[in-house]
């Protein structure tokens, strides 16, 4: 204020009352009152606006999800019926299956694998509780070998086998990125047939054995049993034809015959039935007795509500959330499509969510709150011209001339209305609603899973861990994400950026990775080193080609990328120390520290780094056997890779240290 009464005579000689009196002082006030206000809105960005500038920079929250788990059925006798949204417990968290499911009693009953020792059985992979490593494809894959899954019968009522591969998984690989990016194998898949092995599909998310998941397999009807084997039965055959594994994979257990459960609760659902009058129903749901029936002529436009004490329809309970329906409304019309809207207790409490009152943004609150977004949607009641009501299924977002278009917001439990359309003053219910439990669902493999509503001696657990669950994405979630992807380099431009890209790689394994400049920026060097099983791993030719093709699609122009193997240096130690009296395997503690210390791998060091005498020399000294340290020094076996400075040694940038001969004399 006193920098702007200042700045006056500059503008205005006429203006000379700077009292608080003066109109021009009051309107100065204010204008300075509001910038403190702009300035106060830019530092306390609100949250919608954050979330439309992230949306902008292509960052949304990610929705809730259900977790996903595949379930096995041991002592099934018989076959039996798993109906929709059929409910198994695991402690306090729900799952639901989202199709009917047919249960037998067949299963997986041997695994072969042919390599070139010849046909090899893998008995272990059927037992839950051996843990025993099978290199399936061979210590070293090669094209051509393969695996054999032998079942004892075919899944009931369906072409789709689901089987769990639980692999050991390398600690340390990048995940796989998109489908079918950076496979280290290919294998092809068969089943066996009258006129031999013919081809099918399998979805595979195991990758080739490279990590744990199921392999979905789309059976034919050609398929019959197969004698060739001593156990006979329906075979299915693996095929490797791509074989650059970075490491063999090896599998723990295989598992068949699953199907698919998903972590939610059911409070209402809504299923429809075309060109139907009677209609049968597996539900467990209907048990409760809560539920409406919809049904909508052929050319009309809404759904009427059917009234049971008006007979225009009728039931019949079957068994145990078995009913069937019988409409006789309207009877002398063909193309009757028909809505059966269920309801818990819970709900039909509380289903009457509110009228449409027409102004900007109106939220109108559920009952539930973190809810399945795919499963939500709403019952529009409103009256025609003839005085009839008639009911509207509506889906959020939904779009169409006149529609009454409603956001979800899934995590806080409320719809929003973004457009009325034709549809002011309709009154909403719930049609179908699930909510779910997040990260709760990823529940770890070998649970049990107890179904509700009846008791059985069918055991259900699942092989692998359950996965995808999650709850809507936060919005302080989405800001960190956001940062992170911006402070991840896309294109290389220093060294750094280079090393960072290479450890991102889609499924390689990298330990270390050391990139380096010359003076103009011309030539980059990338010292990679790789994940291996043995002790001085080198760069495969896959490794090469997938990280040149990497950083080729990335480098600037003007750049020239040379990709190197680790240089392995050993290094040698002497030393005289003096050890305290009555003190046992002296000699082999001392000599564990020093590796501890050189070891380059052991130790995480990177390219290069350097080494301390005096590091060293304290390391040893801690010991509570040493008395004290006489003489001690240490030197590289090949000079030209290392250079001695005051005792220390200094790597050059590609090279990485182990021990070699450590000569020590104890007294």
């Amino acid at each position: 204020m006193e920098e702007a009464i200042m700045q006056i005579s500059l503008y205005s000689k006429e203006w000379t009352n700077f009292n608080l009196s003066d109109p021009g002082i009051t309107i100065l006030e204010n204008l300075i009152k509001f910038q403190l206000l702009q300035y106060d809105s830019i530092e306390n960005i609100p949250d919608k606006a954050k979330e439309s500038l992230l949306r902008l920079a292509g960052f949304k929250a990610l929705p809730g999800k259900s977790a996903r788990v595949l379930l096995s059925a041991e002592h099934v006798k018989e076959n039996i019926v798993i109906p929709v949204n059929q409910r198994f417990m695991v402690g306090d968290v729900g799952f639901e299956t989202n199709q009917e499911v047919l249960l037998s009693n067949h299963k997986l009953i041997a695994v072969y694998a042919k390599q070139k020792e010849g046909l090899i059985l893998c008995p272990s992979l059927l037992e839950k509780e051996i843990f025993l490593e099978v290199p399936i494809l061979g210590e070293t894959p090669v094209i051509g070998n393969k695996v054999y899954l032998v079942f004892d019968g075919l899944p009931a009522g369906k072409n789709e086998l689901i089987c769990y591969v639980l692999v050991k998984e390398i600690k340390g690989r990048n995940p796989l990125g998109k489908e079918g990016q950076n496979q280290f194998a290919k294998i092809t898949w068969q089943c066996y047939t009258e006129n031999g092995f013919m081809d099918i599909t399998c979805k595979d998310s195991t990758c080739c054995f490279i990590k744990s998941g199921e392999l979905r397999f789309f059976l034919p009807k050609e398929i019959v049993v197969c004698t060739d084997f001593p156990e006979k039965g329906y075979v299915i055959c693996g095929t490797l034809e791509q074989a650059d594994y970075d490491v063999a994979p090896k599998v723990f257990s295989i598992t068949g015959f699953l199907f698919e459960a998903w972590q939610k609760e059911t409070q209402a659902i809504c299923q429809a039935y075309s060109g139907k009058k009677n209609i049968s129903v597996f539900c467990d749901l209907l048990e409760e007795g809560y539920f409406h029936i919809y049904c909508k002529e052929e050319g009309k436009e809404g759904y009427c509500r059917l009234e049971m004490e008006k007979e225009e329809f009728s039931q019949k309970r079957v068994g145990y959330g078995m009913y069937q329906f019988f409409i006789s409304y309207p009877a002398e019309k063909e193309g009757l499509c028909i809505k059966l809207v269920v309801y818990t207790e819970k709900v039909m409490r509380q289903y009457y969510l509110g009228m449409v009152y027409g102004y900007d943004n109106q939220v109108i609150e559920l009952p539930f709150q973190n809810i399945l977004p795919e499963s939500f949607s709403i019952i529009a009641e409103r009256v025609n011209s003839q005085g009839e009501y008639q009911y509207y299924f509506i889906d959020p977002n939904q779009q169409g001339e006149g529609m009454l278009r409603y956001q979800l917001e899934e995590a806080e439990g409320r719809i929003r209305i973004l457009e009325e359309g034709d549809f002011l003053e309709a009154k909403l219910y719930i049609a179908s609603v699930a909510v779910i439990k997040g990260e709760e669902g990823n529940v770890s493999k070998g649970k049990q899973f107890i179904p509700v509503g009846y008791t059985s001696e069918i055991v259900f657990t699942n092989p692998g861990d359950g996965e995808g669950g999650r709850y809507k994405e936060t919005l302080e979630n989405v800001e960190k994400r956001f940062k992170k992807d911006i402070s991840t380099p896309a294109v290389p431009v220093t060294a750094f950026d280079y090393e960072e890209i290479v450890k991102q790689i889609p499924g390689l394994i990298i330990q270390k990775v050391k990139a380096t400049m010359d003076n103009k920026g011309k030539q980059v060097t990338v010292t990679v080193l790789p994940y291996a099983e043995n002790k001085f791993p080198v760069l495969s030719k896959y490794y090469r080609n997938i990280i040149k093709e990497y950083l080729g699609e990335r480098r600037l122009l003007s750049t020239q990328i040379r990709l190197m193997d680790p240089c392995y240096l050993p290094i040698g130690v002497k030393g005289v120390i003096y050890i305290k009296k009555h003190y046992w395997n002296s000699k082999e503690k001392i000599e564990k520290v020093i590796k501890g210390y050189l070891d380059y791998y052991l130790a995480g060091y990177s390219f290069g780094e350097r080494l301390y005498l005096n590091e060293l020399y304290q390391r040893i000294e801690r010991l509570s056997c040493v008395s004290y340290i006489y003489e001690l020094s240490m030197f590289p076996q090949i000079p030209d890779m290392a250079v001695i400075t005051e005792n220390d040694i200094q790597l050059k940038e590609s090279c990485l240290g182990y021990t070699d001969e450590i000569w020590l004399e104890l007294r």
